[in-house]
């Protein structure tokens, strides 16, 4: 029931409730709903191009961890969605950036302690 009303709303234009439609298909709900990554990109990007500020970072946190079995890990989409929510003065973005490049990823991201620290700069 939940999922009616959130989609309703969201045509009436509330970006709050696209981005936690994302966020229930990204979790999933035990017994209730299966996670669905797919579906939680569509309505992360909704709620993204509604400009709501949280979403792009959400689209973030997705593609940095995958979904177990449904969606590959993907470092420079992950980079690409943090910098739209830093864009957007999310500050936990501009950390998960400092992160990423402090840390590198094997084989996808060299790290880089200046854009390091440059990010973490940002995320105070």
């Amino acid at each position: 029931k939940a999922i009616e009303y959130y989609i309703k709303a969201m045509n009436m234009g509330n970006t709050k409730a696209a981005n936690n439609l994302g966020y229930l298909y990204f979790n999933g709900v035990k017994g209730k709903l299966e996670p669905n990554a797919y579906k939680a990109i569509e309505y992360y990007v909704k709620a993204m191009d509604m400009g709501d500020s949280e979403a792009p970072f959400n689209l973030g946190v997705l593609f940095h961890r995958g979904l177990e079995g449904r969606l590959e890990p993907n470092i420079g989409k992950a980079i690409e969605y943090y910098t739209k929510a830093m864009e957007r003065c999310n500050a936990s973005a501009a950390f998960h950036l400092g992160y990423l490049y402090k840390n590198g990823v094997l084989g996808r991201l060299a790290p880089d302690l200046g854009k390091a620290i440059e990010y973490y700069t940002k995320a105070k």
